[in-house]
């Protein structure tokens, strides 16, 4: 049973496919049937050399912490046009899960206002609109099952992911851009929790 604090699962199917195993409403996150009290800090791995992963780790777990967040920074594992390689991104959820940490996972695609271009490879601004919207899906296509198969219902330790989609999109309101952006991250699998880091701007533009 969920904890005190939880609301009952029913009615929540539609907006969580397991919602006894990772959902959030009102009064709590919910993981695993109880709730769950989420302390974390950012770590963005790929700005580390692996070999101090597990430091870093054990310094948030020393601290009180129970998750980390990471922003998956789309030019880092597709500088050139080509299929990406998400080996480095997979070591460093396996390392969050037998350290015993939560993780929580920006998507972007705009990663952050510190990264060139926000973090977009640079060879997809120079594409036509039709042809960045698709090097975009099939990036997404690439990133998304795999987060897919390291979320909480399939026993791993991603429990939300985040969305943050382009300030340009494409002549889309940001609305509903983030619309759009949902409605891929259900279709690849992911049941959990989605949230977004930009939720103002989402509103002013609906």
């Amino acid at each position: 049973e969920a904890g005190e604090g939880a609301t009952s699962a029913s009615g929540l199917a539609p907006l969580f496919a397991a919602p006894d195993i990772d959902r959030f409403d009102e009064k709590a996150f919910v993981l695993n049937r109880s709730d769950a009290l989420l302390l974390g800090g950012e770590t963005e791995y790929w700005q580390l050399p692996e070999a101090a992963w597990q430091q870093r780790l054990n310094l948030l777990k020393a601290a009180g912490m129970n998750l980390v967040g990471i922003t998956v920074q789309w030019s880092r594992y597709q500088p050139l046009r080509q299929p990406p390689d998400l080996g480095e991104l997979r070591r460093f959820l396996d390392l969050c899960k037998s350290s015993g940490l939560w993780a929580q996972v920006n998507i972007g695609p705009f990663a952050s206002e510190r990264l060139p271009a926000g973090g977009v490879p640079g060879w997809t601004l120079a594409l036509p609109a039709q042809e960045r919207d698709q090097a975009l899906r099939d990036w997404l296509q690439a990133l998304l099952p795999v987060l897919s198969e390291y979320q909480v219902t399939k026993g791993g330790p991603v429990v939300s992911v985040i969305e943050r989609p382009l300030p340009d999109a494409g002549g889309l309101t940001a609305a509903r851009s983030l619309e759009q952006l949902f409605t891929t991250i259900r279709a690849s699998g992911i049941s959990g929790p989605v949230l977004t880091a930009n939720a103002p701007a989402a509103r002013a533009g609906a």
